[in-house]
């Protein structure tokens, strides 16, 4: 067995036009050494809103990195350009309604803030592969145009 291969997808128009730094995908690497037992080798992208580049980048990390499990991160906010559920519903084969949900209750006693009802996960799976939406309450520091 070889070497798990992770995906780990920032979704931001701030951090992609250079703004702000990513401090989602860093903190998301850092969560899964400490949590893991085996090594793992992340796969990191960043991508600004859009349906379709958070699809393909989910896609290409499934598809082309062989990635095992992808972790979505932001984007996930009530704003119209808040669009990584969609675009992670479009990558995805079959959706697992509640999991999100599941994940977001299950953080909520480590990380205050982790149930923020303007929040909207969304998890699913493709062959081989599961993707996750990691839901955090949107930065206040940046709002898209």
């Amino acid at each position: 067995m070889g070497v798990a291969r992770i995906g780990i997808l920032t979704v931001s128009d701030c951090v992609a036009a250079g703004l702000h730094p990513d401090v989602a995908g860093p903190a998301i690497r850092q969560e899964l050494g400490r949590m893991l037992a085996t090594a793992c080798e992340p796969i990191a992208e960043l991508v600004p809103n859009g349906i379709e580049g958070i699809r393909d980048t989910i896609v290409d990390q499934v598809d082309v990195e062989g990635c095992d499990l992808v972790f979505a991160r932001g984007g996930e906010g009530p704003g119209f350009c808040d669009l990584t559920p969609k675009g992670t519903e479009a990558a995805c084969e079959r959706m697992m309604p509640g999991f999100g949900e599941l994940l977001r209750m299950r953080s909520l006693g480590q990380v205050p803030d982790a149930f923020c009802p303007g929040t909207r996960p969304a998890s699913g799976g493709a062959p081989w592969s599961s993707i996750c939406r990691v839901t955090r309450p949107r930065s206040a520091r940046c709002s898209s145009p």
